[in-house]
């Protein structure tokens, strides 16, 4: 009996590991891991949001010399990533890395 549990244990792992890619779980290396899967736009964008999380989209234009198209698709890839928050307003906001 005690073997039917232990099989229908290492059964669930198996599918919870296939369900989570080849990701690592979540560890101290998880973040480092993590930024490898970052375009070098994205990793740009990260770097000066985390110097000033007061920056305007304009401001991370002029310091980067990227379109605003460029900068909004980074954003929106970080969110999605899971890198990046807004913390409140568009307006009033700032940042969250």
């Amino acid at each position: 009996m005690i073997r039917h549990h232990a099989d229908n244990l290492e059964s669930e792992v198996r599918k919870f590991k296939e369900t989570q890619g080849n990701d690592t779980l979540k560890s101290e290396n998880d973040t480092l891991n993590d930024t490898k899967k970052l375009s070098n736009a994205e990793r740009r964008i990260l770097s000066v949001i985390e110097k000033n999380a007061d920056i305007t989209i304009d401001g991370i234009i002029e310091r980067t010399g990227f379109s605003r198209s460029t900068i909004n698709r980074g954003i929106r890839s970080l969110k999605e990533k899971q890198f990046l928050w807004r913390i409140g307003s568009k307006k009033s906001g700032r940042w969250k890395v």
